[in-house]
């Protein structure tokens, strides 16, 4: 289904999986409430009613749908491509946007949300890698220079994985 909807909207498939991941950790029945929104995000990527609606120009569009996950991951993709549009192919401005809205830098001009960045860009290169056919698994080592220097496995952000 993630495919399909990344293909739909032009979008690479491990991007979605990685909002997926770091959204709901693949729950379809996941649900947020978002005090400073105060509304509830839902399904898969986690999506507000408002931005549902707004994207998919369905304006009785409902958070039952929103649980669906064909709709929920419709969506999301269109919001990505919309997002990923907006910020002229950087991969971190979309991924800050997706979580964060357009405000997505502090004056000094970091994310507002840079863990969540973070995360996501982390998950989009696993995902984009075991795309490719590498075999990941979980963490090993966490200092990308000693790993490199031993040719420990492929270097993700600041994690190292090993492969296979």
């Amino acid at each position: 289904m993630a495919e399909d909807a990344a293909q739909r909207w032009g979008i690479e498939p491990a991007l979605l999986k990685a909002h997926i991941q770091v959204e709901s950790n693949w729950n379809p029945m996941a649900s947020r409430y978002e005090a400073k929104l105060k509304d509830t995000s839902w399904g898969l990527v986690q999506i507000l009613l408002a931005t549902g609606k707004q994207v998919s120009g369905n304006p009785n569009l409902t958070a039952v749908e929103l649980l669906t996950p064909e709709t929920n991951l419709d969506i999301a993709a269109h919001y990505i491509a919309q997002q990923f549009s907006r910020y002229k192919g950087n991969y971190q401005d979309e991924m800050a946007a997706y979580n964060a809205g357009s405000a997505i830098r502090k004056p000094d001009g970091t994310y507002i949300n840079q863990d969540y960045v973070n995360k996501v860009y982390e998950w989009y290169l696993y995902y984009k890698y075991k795309q490719q056919g590498l075999e990941i698994t979980e963490p090993i080592i966490s200092t990308p220079g000693l790993a490199a220097m031993l040719g420990l496995g492929v270097i993700i952000g600041v994690i190292v994985y090993a492969t296979k």
